[in-house]
């Protein structure tokens, strides 16, 4: 990532909007090396978990963009579109026979596992045709939707039945050390799924058959903050400001960081598929150090009797919006100075530094490290990696971070992901990954 001063140079310029390109676009239809590895992925990502390499799978994903480029230029500030022209630089990552041979299979819960929506232009929103939530989907029914009423088919978590995703997203895994979720978006010739939209997510959309044109929109159109840390409303196009259109071909990799609003439709002759890779769901400074302050404080009020100690009786008398000064307007020159205010919040910031003096950063540091590793995939084939750490004492390591050493109650803990449930990822964040992508 950038150091803070690069960091907030390159935001003040997207806020401020110097560049007028919303993407950037790297045509690379003309690199050999990308050639000699299209359909590459699945034994690549094979290869890169055996070697513990996840960095290799990563450059493959973005090539022939570097990592070190990607990194500075495009991580969290900027779009991407990486124009491939080669249709099978991404074969053996998803099929629409898979996702019809699924349904078939009553693998499908309406809205646990599929939704069927389609973007009404006149409302202005998007349509939920699905049956009662939890209840199989209905095959035939679904394909129907999706042949005659234009209905885009949201899959989620593919990865779940998908041993070729389920590979791609465990290296990956290893690659962020964050848990990295995947939708699968299908949707017929000349329909669009969804209202303008941002997420909560840095998205990687990858374009596997037929082709998708994209609307980006700038960066906080709609009001929107920089890096929100919650999925947006959905917008009607005339409330935002012109967009910047990219078409995806089969091959071609969408960036989009988190927060940019957008939409798409597929092009009027053939049905789209992608797939959208996530990361960063829930991984930002603000979450480590909601961690870490609970820890401090409580850490703090068993050492500290200062903080034990009641709050003054007299205290609600001189705090609370009545007592403050609203939106900086200044006290009135007749009202006196509240001195015993000024008392409590001098005692208050002394109390706060008390707590910040106890904080926890490696403990907190190991708690979210220990909450990536329960929501992690499991790996495939966990017991052909694991080579000996000490054999005599029986220990063994599958790859590099497969497990994290944690400190509680002054006892140690060991977390790992080899008893996850590889029917169950991302379960728990559901809310954040139904929403990225279109």
């Amino acid at each position: 990532s950038q150091p803070p001063a690069a960091a907030a140079a390159a935001a003040e310029q997207l806020v401020d909007g110097e560049d007028d390109a919303l993407v950037d676009v790297v045509d690379a239809s003309q690199t050999d090396v990308l050639m000699a590895e299209a359909g590459a992925g699945p034994a690549l990502a094979k290869r890169c978990a055996k070697r513990d390499t996840p960095a290799r799978l990563m450059r493959w994903l973005v090539a022939p963009v570097s990592l070190d480029e990607f990194a500075a230029s495009y991580y969290e500030f900027m779009p991407l579109h990486v124009k491939r022209g080669e249709a099978g630089y991404l074969d053996g990552l998803l099929t629409i026979a898979e996702l019809r041979r699924w349904l078939k299979e009553g693998k499908f819960k309406y809205r646990q596992n599929v939704d069927v929506v389609r973007f009404d232009a006149a409302k202005g929103r998007k349509v939920n045709v699905n049956g009662a939530a939890g209840t199989t989907a209905d095959a035939a029914e679904v394909w129907r939707n999706f042949k005659e009423q234009g209905c885009s088919l949201r899959v989620l978590h593919p990865q779940r039945w998908s041993d070729s995703l389920h590979l791609l997203l465990h290296v990956l895994e290893r690659h962020w050390n964050c848990a990295v979720g995947c939708n699968a978006y299908l949707t017929p010739a000349g329909s669009q799924g969804f209202a303008p939209h941002s997420d909560d997510v840095d998205v990687f959309v990858l374009q596997l058959e037929g082709t998708k044109a994209w609307r980006i929109y700038p960066p906080q159109a709609g009001a929107q903050e920089l890096w929100p840390r919650v999925s947006s409303r959905d917008f009607k196009p005339q409330e935002l400001p012109t967009p910047q259109d990219v078409n995806l071909q089969p091959g071609d990799l969408l960036y989009l960081p988190r927060g940019t609003i957008h939409e798409a439709t597929s092009s009027s002759g053939e049905h789209s598929l992608h797939i959208t890779v996530s990361t960063g769901h829930r991984t930002t400074w603000a979450d480590f150090l909601h961690i870490a302050l609970d820890g401090a404080l409580a850490m703090a009020a068993e050492e500290e009797p200062e903080l034990r100690r009641n709050v003054p009786s007299d205290a609600m008398n001189h705090l609370g919006i009545v007592h403050s000064e609203v939106d900086g307007a200044a006290p009135d020159e007749q009202d006196p100075v509240d001195n015993r205010r000024e008392e409590l919040m001098d005692q208050m910031r002394s109390l706060c530094a008390t707590v910040l003096s106890h904080l926890p950063v490696d403990a907190a540091a190991d708690a979210f490290a220990a909450r990536f590793q329960a929501q992690r995939l499991p790996p495939p084939d966990a017991a052909e990696q694991c080579v000996p750490v000490r054999k005599a004492a029986g220990i063994y390591v599958s790859f590099g971070g497969c497990a994290r050493l944690a400190l509680e109650d002054d006892f140690a803990m060991v977390y790992h992901p080899f008893e996850n449930q590889r029917l169950l990822h991302m379960e728990h964040d559901d809310d954040a990954g139904a929403q990225h992508g279109c």
